[in-house]
């Protein structure tokens, strides 16, 4: 791993790495009157917080704790990790109107409804983008304003910032900026249904790379882009050239820290473990995890009556087979996702009213911020891992199920719709909308022979080592940066 991370540091050079998202990496919160701090959720932090450890950078991102202005100096900054201080991050501040325009509105209600097809209507409130334009554009200045004592290279993530970098090239058109889009991009009939389309899609190119996880959603781009701009692509060098510039595009999946993910399985300790065991009141059978944002994209609905399903027709399951899903809240208060939390909790417990024993339940819906030890001791426990998303532009979750596995003794169920079924080709590939297909998963699963079940998790393995997220970001900022001349 040293190696991989040596080259990141070769490619960046005399240059410093700028990240920036909505989402922050750590979050500070009030326990009572005790400050402690949890890790944030999502591909995004998943993938990038160990980039930016290892090369001392700095992430830029809105600050959401309660605590998070406590810990914090009079610009925003501190060293995390908490117990590494490895690199810095620059919190920035919304009020209570830019955070229900920005997050709620455009990005929430907007643009991830848009992009992930599973039919809910998304809501363009004009009012609600132009906050989204002034939150951009506050993120632009304080990117320049961080980077211009130093060379550096700034690199942007997700559809919350997907104007950003337009506000930025107006501040300092010579800083390189690479930008990646981490959820689908929709095809373009779908796109356009977007009032700002060609706002976003301008402002995009501002950009020297932009980056997408799948070539199926580069092509969309790059079609959304011929359907709309004045601009030329050519299209076997994938790039793109508009107002005197030329812009890269690249297909680059996002990936994990697989030795790391070893290297915490390795070390977990058996008091991890029987913590779970007791959590979950699991005492013998075979455990079933889920680990989700709690969002209306996941498919969880559909895993509890792939469950329902299967006891159903296997009742020798009763009292043998245990579902965990740990779900992480988000965006609780738009009306989307209450709804369906309320839906899912619904269904778990009428399936568990029909199937619970006094000392057993078929399913355990476990909504909250579940630490990094906690989720390694159900993936080491989980003979089987499910992973129905409706449409996902990755699913780091499959990855990180796979590397953790040591002996090999598991099974991941993966939807056809997460990006990483194109990668995970030994997985039980399955199409989330179809529960009958979910229960026939579950089925196979459980009669795998371990000698099958092993072969297989050895293939995702060593897809996954050999394409880790510092394969990744080392590959996305040579791709983009040094094409460009901007890095010698």
């Amino acid at each position: 791993m040293e190696e991989k991370i040596n080259k990141i540091r070769e490619k960046l050079g005399e240059f410093r790495l700028i990240v920036a998202s909505s989402s922050e990496p750590y979050v500070h919160y009030f326990d009572e009157e005790e400050i402690k701090w949890r890790k944030g959720t999502g591909g995004v932090i998943t993938a990038l917080d160990p980039i930016l450890r290892s090369v001392n950078g700095t992430w830029i991102a809105s600050g959401s704790g309660n605590a998070d202005k406590e810990v914090s100096d009079k610009d925003g900054k501190l060293r995390i990790p908490p117990l590494e201080q490895s690199y810095t991050l620059k919190r920035i501040f919304l009020s209570k109107k830019e955070e229900e325009g920005f997050l709620s509105g455009a990005s929430n209600g907007a643009l991830w409804p848009l992009s992930h097809v599973v039919y809910v209507r998304p809501r363009f409130v004009d009012e609600q983008w132009e906050i989204f334009k002034q939150v951009n554009k506050k993120f632009a200045e304080s990117i320049a304003l961080e980077a211009k004592d130093q060379k550096s290279v700034v690199w942007i993530n997700d559809y919350q910032l997907v104007l950003c970098a337009k506000y930025l090239k107006e501040i300092n058109p010579s800083i390189p900026i690479a930008y990646f889009w981490h959820i689908p991009w929709p095809n373009p009939q779908v796109f356009k249904i977007c009032p700002w389309h060609e706002e976003i899609l301008d402002s995009m190119l501002a950009n020297d790379l932009l980056g997408f996880h799948t070539r199926y959603y580069s092509n969309n781009f790059l079609d959304s882009i011929d359907q709309t701009l004045e601009a030329r692509i050519d299209r076997p060098l994938s790039s793109i050239y508009y107002k005197n510039r030329e812009i890269f595009v690249r297909t680059a999946p996002i990936s994990v820290d697989y030795e790391g993910i070893r290297r915490s399985s390795l070390e977990l300790n058996d008091l991890a473990i029987k913590k779970i065991k007791k959590k979950y009141g699991i005492k013998k059978g075979v455990l079933i995890t889920g680990v989700d944002r709690l969002d209306y994209t996941k498919g969880l609905p559909e895993k509890v009556k792939a469950m329902d399903r299967y006891l159903k027709q296997h009742p020798d399951g009763l009292e043998q087979l245990t579902f965990v899903q740990v779900a992480s809240p988000t965006r609780i208060h738009l009306e989307e996702y209450a709804h369906a939390t309320e839906e899912l909790e619904a269904i778990v417990e009428e399936v568990n009213w029909k199937y619970s024993t006094d000392s057993w339940k078929p399913f355990i819906l476990d909504i909250r911020y579940a630490s990094d030890e906690d989720i390694m001791a159900l993936y080491k426990l989980s003979e089987i891992c499910m992973v129905s998303s409706l449409h996902d532009g990755m699913n780091l979750v499959a990855k990180e199920y796979v590397s953790s596995k040591i002996d090999g003794n598991g099974v991941l169920i993966l939807s056809k719709f997460a990006g990483s079924s194109l990668e995970l080709k030994e997985a039980l590939v399955v199409n989330p909308y179809s529960i009958s297909e979910l229960t026939a998963a579950i089925d196979t699963a459980l009669k795998m022979p371990l000698e099958e079940r092993q072969a297989r998790m050895k293939k995702m393995q060593v897809a996954i080592s050999e394409n880790n997220v510092f394969d990744w970001s080392a590959s996305f900022l040579e791709k983009g940066i040094k094409i460009r001349g901007n890095i010698p």
